[in-house]
């Protein structure tokens, strides 16, 4: 005699027809899909519906997820298995939070560190964790780990420009970015906004980008080109300033903002000043 698990009993019994106590789950192509309550209770949700159902209607879920989504989310539900893919995880992610399947959550949140986490898709995978009921968990502070121990590569890829204003300016802020890092970034991610010359300028305000701190070299073929791209007027003595202090940059070998910061305030000491 062959034995089988309790869930694939269950699972074929639904697949001919033999339905006992039950749910629908609706997919976002009208698609729909049976569970057993008993299977369902996995669900912190689920089981709260369930639980919340005194009229003893058939309990109907309609979700945002088509219906392979929702036949992989049954299926583990059962068997305790689901096969996760680059293609498929996210949409397991959300509707696993959703649906408060703990277990399965936190093992497709394990497989994204363990297996799909890279440099290219390390911001997606952030704003993905921050958008979830994982935002205050250990798990935030790995994707933060990782994105600034690989700073200087992250900050230059495309996805960059998922980022919100704030989100985006502490990483420039926070990180030990070279000047021309910052400004190849800055550029990738103004790259789809409309006000571009507006936030340019406020980047320049807030010292956010510092431009004398490039090489003569790039603000000739680049900054000052981008200005005038984004239709940002600079007079012939801004540009002298500029230069000047790119000169000096390169004389006191000041590579980081940090470095010329550190500078500045050395300068600026008083005699009676307390240091630190």
């Amino acid at each position: 005699m062959v034995k089988i698990s309790i869930g694939n009993y269950l699972l074929n019994n639904l697949n001919n027809g033999i339905e006992d106590d039950i749910l629908e789950l609706i997919s976002s192509d009208e698609k729909n899909l049976k569970i057993h309550k008993c299977v369902a209770r996995k669900s912190t949700l689920l089981d709260l519906l369930i639980n919340n159902n005194d009229k003893g209607e058939i309990i109907q879920v309609k979700l945002k997820y088509d219906n392979h989504i929702l036949n992989l989310i049954r299926d583990y539900l059962y068997l305790d298995f689901i096969k996760l893919t680059t293609y498929n995880f996210k949409d397991l992610f959300e509707l696993s939070d959703y649906l408060s399947i703990d277990d399965l959550f936190i093992l497709i949140v394990e497989w994204i560190f363990s297996y799909n986490l890279t440099i290219y898709n390390s911001i997606s995978i952030f704003k993905l964790i921050k958008s979830s009921s994982l935002y205050s968990s250990k798990y935030m502070g790995k994707i933060n780990k990782f994105i600034y121990n690989n700073l200087s590569k992250i900050i230059l890829k495309s996805d960059i420009y998922l980022l919100q204003n704030d989100e985006y300016i502490n990483l420039l802020k926070d990180g030990d970015l070279k000047e021309i890092t910052i400004f190849e970034s800055i550029k990738i991610w103004l790259c789809e906004k409309q006000d571009k010359k507006e936030v340019f300028e406020k980047f320049l305000s807030e010292n956010i980008i510092t431009p004398g701190l490039l090489d003569t070299y790039e603000l000739w073929h680049n900054y000052f080109p981008y200005l005038e791209s984004l239709n940002i007027e600079i007079s012939a003595d801004e540009k002298i300033d500029i230069l000047e202090l790119s000169n000096f940059k390169s004389q006191n070998r000041f590579n980081y903002k940090y470095d010329y910061n550190k500078y500045v305030w050395a300068i600026n000491l008083k005699i009676k000043d307390t240091i630190d």
